[in-house]
Protein backbone atom coordinates (compact mmCIF):
# COMPACT_ATOMS: atom_id res chain seq x y z
CA UNK A 1 0.00 0.00 0.00
CA UNK A 2 1.07 3.47 -0.88
CA UNK A 3 0.54 6.87 0.03
CA UNK A 4 -1.30 6.55 3.55
CA UNK A 5 -3.48 3.82 2.39
CA UNK A 6 -2.90 1.67 5.20
CA UNK A 7 -4.91 4.16 7.67
CA UNK A 8 -8.29 3.92 5.66
CA UNK A 9 -11.07 1.06 5.84
CA UNK A 10 -10.26 -0.09 2.10
CA UNK A 11 -13.81 -1.48 1.74
CA UNK A 12 -15.61 1.80 2.64
CA UNK A 13 -12.70 3.91 0.80
CA UNK A 14 -12.53 5.70 -2.59
CA UNK A 15 -10.03 4.47 -5.40
CA UNK A 16 -9.12 7.89 -6.20
CA UNK A 17 -6.09 9.28 -5.12
CA UNK A 18 -4.85 13.08 -5.14
CA UNK A 19 -1.19 13.80 -5.62
CA UNK A 20 0.08 17.31 -4.15
CA UNK A 21 3.09 18.48 -4.43
CA UNK A 22 4.97 19.16 -1.54
CA UNK A 23 7.66 22.23 -3.47
CA UNK A 24 4.17 23.73 -4.75
CA UNK A 25 4.44 25.06 -0.82
CA UNK A 26 7.76 25.76 -0.36
CA UNK A 27 8.31 29.65 0.20
CA UNK A 28 7.81 31.85 -2.24
CA UNK A 29 6.24 28.83 -4.35
CA UNK A 30 2.64 29.42 -4.40
CA UNK A 31 1.25 28.53 -7.39
CA UNK A 32 -1.05 26.56 -8.03
CA UNK A 33 -0.12 23.16 -9.79
CA UNK A 34 -2.37 22.95 -12.96
CA UNK A 35 -0.20 19.48 -13.94
CA UNK A 36 -2.29 17.74 -11.32
CA UNK A 37 -4.97 19.95 -10.45
CA UNK A 38 -6.69 17.01 -8.76
CA UNK A 39 -10.14 18.00 -9.78
CA UNK A 40 -11.16 14.69 -10.01
CA UNK A 41 -11.96 14.33 -6.17
CA UNK A 42 -14.12 17.24 -6.55
CA UNK A 43 -17.13 15.20 -7.72
CA UNK A 44 -16.28 13.14 -3.96
CA UNK A 45 -15.66 15.97 -1.87
CA UNK A 46 -19.51 16.84 -3.07
CA UNK A 47 -21.01 13.98 -2.85
CA UNK A 48 -19.37 13.32 0.72
CA UNK A 49 -18.94 17.09 1.45
CA UNK A 50 -15.21 16.26 2.41
CA UNK A 51 -12.18 15.02 2.02
CA UNK A 52 -9.70 12.64 4.48
CA UNK A 53 -5.87 13.29 2.82
CA UNK A 54 -2.76 11.48 3.88
CA UNK A 55 0.24 12.34 4.09
CA UNK A 56 2.88 9.38 3.17
CA UNK A 57 5.76 11.15 4.88
CA UNK A 58 8.34 9.37 6.26
CA UNK A 59 10.01 11.98 8.70
CA UNK A 60 11.08 15.04 9.36
CA UNK A 61 9.12 18.07 9.57
CA UNK A 62 6.61 18.61 11.75
CA UNK A 63 3.75 19.22 9.27
CA UNK A 64 4.78 18.39 5.33
CA UNK A 65 4.72 21.35 3.16
CA UNK A 66 1.60 19.91 0.96
CA UNK A 67 -0.23 19.71 4.08
CA UNK A 68 0.21 23.40 5.52
CA UNK A 69 0.28 25.08 2.34
CA UNK A 70 -0.10 23.44 -0.71
CA UNK A 71 -3.65 21.77 0.00
CA UNK A 72 -4.93 25.22 1.47
CA UNK A 73 -4.11 27.04 -1.71
CA UNK A 74 -5.44 23.91 -3.68
CA UNK A 75 -8.64 24.71 -1.61
CA UNK A 76 -9.01 28.55 -2.14
CA UNK A 77 -7.98 28.00 -5.68
CA UNK A 78 -10.59 25.96 -6.23
CA UNK A 79 -13.48 27.85 -4.06
CA UNK A 80 -12.85 31.16 -5.77
CA UNK A 81 -12.86 29.85 -9.59
CA UNK A 82 -16.10 28.21 -8.64
CA UNK A 83 -17.52 31.09 -7.04
CA UNK A 84 -15.88 32.94 -10.43
CA UNK A 85 -17.17 30.91 -12.86
CA UNK A 86 -20.43 29.84 -11.83
CA UNK A 87 -22.38 33.01 -11.12
CA UNK A 88 -25.29 30.69 -10.73
CA UNK A 89 -24.41 28.73 -8.26
CA UNK A 90 -27.01 28.70 -5.47
CA UNK A 91 -24.94 29.89 -2.73
CA UNK A 92 -24.57 33.12 -0.47
CA UNK A 93 -21.35 34.67 -2.34
CA UNK A 94 -20.51 36.09 1.25
CA UNK A 95 -20.66 33.25 2.95
CA UNK A 96 -19.11 30.95 0.38
CA UNK A 97 -15.41 30.70 2.26
CA UNK A 98 -12.44 31.74 0.04
CA UNK A 99 -10.09 32.47 3.01
CA UNK A 100 -6.98 31.02 3.28
CA UNK A 101 -6.18 28.79 6.25
CA UNK A 102 -2.90 27.88 7.57
CA UNK A 103 -1.64 26.22 10.80
CA UNK A 104 0.36 29.17 12.30
CA UNK A 105 2.23 27.09 14.75
CA UNK A 106 3.62 26.07 10.86
CA UNK A 107 3.18 29.19 8.61
CA UNK A 108 4.26 32.49 10.07
CA UNK A 109 1.45 35.27 9.85
CA UNK A 110 4.01 37.35 7.38
CA UNK A 111 4.19 34.13 4.75
CA UNK A 112 0.03 33.41 5.38
CA UNK A 113 -0.49 37.24 4.14
CA UNK A 114 2.13 36.63 1.28
CA UNK A 115 0.25 33.60 0.08
CA UNK A 116 -2.79 35.82 0.30
CA UNK A 117 -1.67 38.51 -1.82
CA UNK A 118 -0.81 36.12 -4.59
CA UNK A 119 -4.43 34.71 -4.87
CA UNK A 120 -5.78 38.52 -4.43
Amino acid sequence: MRRGAWYTDLDTASNERAYFKSTDGHTRNWSSNLRKPNLHVLPLICAHTGLLLMDSTRAGKRMPDELSKTVQIWRVVINRAVLRTAPNINVDADAWNMKLYTPPGVVSAQEHDQIEQVGG
